[in-house]
């Protein structure tokens, strides 16, 4: 399995267990995420002092189930705001100029590619602010890469997709 991370903060983002698409000439990676449930229960069994009675058995109330997107939930990332599109031109402008610095340290050959490249995906990017949600990653750093959750109609559903600047991104083969 390779887990992907993000290369300015180190928090996980994806795994390959996620449908993974290139989209932007190879700038960004699309990753498909779904809505689960899951137990949202407080196991007390097999805990010192939580031995119920047969009267507190009986009255007790079965545990509910949530349902999450995955991909966030699985990695732990949390969702954030931009008040205003112009919020967000500010921020992915000096993303940009923070993963160009970084690329020129440690992967130079890619600098003149993404450099190309990334001034579409940041289009596209901005062309979905309307409808986007944002999402920062464990560390809270603001700096580093914020993913972009978009939805879009599928064949007869509604799909997650989230955005990632491929660039930013390192791989950790687990």
């Amino acid at each position: 399995m390779i887990i992907y991370k993000d290369a300015l903060s180190g928090d996980e983002l994806f795994s390959d267990q996620f449908p993974i698409k290139e989209e932007c000439d190879g700038i960004l990676l699309k990753v498909e995420a779904k809505y689960e449930q899951e137990e949202a229960g407080f196991d007390t069994s097999n805990m010192a002092g939580f031995n119920a009675s047969q009267e507190e058995a009986a009255e007790e109330v079965q545990d509910g189930v949530v349902t999450v997107l995955n991909l966030p939930h699985r990695h732990q990332y949390g969702e954030t705001q931009f008040g205003t599109k112009k919020e967000y031109q500010t921020y992915i402008k000096g993303y940009m100029k923070r993963l160009k610095e970084y690329l020129e340290a440690n992967d130079p050959d890619k600098v003149e590619g993404f450099m190309k490249g990334a001034p579409n995906a940041v289009k596209h990017l901005l062309s979905l602010f309307k409808d986007a949600k944002f999402y920062v990653g464990t560390s809270m750093d603001y700096d580093a890469m914020i993913p972009v959750l978009h939805y879009e109609q599928g064949e007869g559903d509604e799909k997650c997709m989230f955005y990632f600047f491929k660039h930013g991104l390192t791989e950790d083969k687990v």
